[in-house]
């Protein structure tokens, strides 16, 4: 898999315009650990310090990323994939619930746990991937790329805290009307 090679372009435009981490840090009002990080590819910009590197750079933000696009869309379309994964094993794991039960009892309900658990899992890793590749900061360079307005961090975050309640919610109201519409339909409830 393609690494992103935005560290290296940071460090090299830095040194080429003869700044410390320090220096630049300054000019970009984060902290110099914070540029570390970045050249180290141990975070990433978000698209406000992305935007501010490209002008301090005097290169367009597409230079600045160069390569990293494509990483990117790969990375956003596997969590779309696993997304899949996670909602099939929910789905299966209600409708299979209520056979299971009828036709071989208690050791039916693997018929849930199994797919159950595969939805878990396949969340877990999400949330991991979320948080591991930056996945908000990718999209919002992506909409940048494409020329649409990006929704600002306030918003996002004040968004971000309530579908994720919402979404859960919502699932766990169909993973339990699926089982017990399951399970009554096998006359097993």
């Amino acid at each position: 898999m393609n690494q992103l090679n935005l560290s290296k372009q940071i460090k090299t435009h830095r040194e080429r315009e003869g700044l410390s981490q320090e220096e630049l840090a300054e000019k970009l009002f984060v902290s110099r650990q914070t540029i570390s990080n970045w050249e180290n590819d141990r975070t990433y910009p978000d698209i406000d310090s992305l935007l501010l590197l490209s002008n301090q750079f005097g290169i367009s933000l597409d230079e600045l990323v160069k390569g990293d696009v494509e990483t990117m869309n790969r990375k956003l379309a596997a969590q779309h994939r696993t997304t899949w994964h996670m909602l099939g094993g929910l789905f299966l794991a209600g409708i299979l619930v209520g056979p299971g039960l009828y036709f071989f009892d208690n050791w039916g309900l693997l018929f849930f746990m199994i797919p159950a658990g595969w939805s878990l899992l396949n969340a877990i890793k999400i949330e991991r991937w979320k948080y591991d590749h930056r996945l908000r900061t990718y999209e919002e360079i992506l909409v940048y790329e494409k020329g649409q307005p990006v929704p600002r961090n306030a918003q996002q975050s004040t968004k971000s805290r309530l579908i994720v309640p919402i979404t859960t919610i919502v699932l766990a109201v169909i993973l339990i009307s699926l089982t017990l519409l399951s399970m009554w339909l096998f006359g097993v409830l």
